[in-house]
């Protein structure tokens, strides 16, 4: 242990590794948790293919939609 803190030591003094410095900067906000705003549950996915299946879903069901990806993960699958 004490080789390792020596050598920490002396890589700090010779400027190639620096501490952090806070100042007196409030710290960054953090990030959000889910991108959308909305924690996904079990349920999301019959939801979505529920709404599929009903004629207000079934523009989205068509040749231009093959090979597409829907998600359901509360907008992880967007980042």
């Amino acid at each position: 242990m004490t080789s390792v803190l020596r050598q920490a030591s002396d890589e700090t003094a010779d400027g190639r590794l620096a501490p952090r410095e806070h100042g007196d900067e409030p710290p960054a906000p953090p990030v959000r948790p889910n991108p959308c705003g909305h924690v996904g549950v079990p349920s999301d996915p019959t939801d979505l293919i529920g709404w599929l299946s009903t004629g207000v879903g079934s523009w989205s069901i068509g040749s231009w939609s093959i090979g597409s990806v829907l998600t359901s993960d509360g907008g992880f699958g967007l980042t």
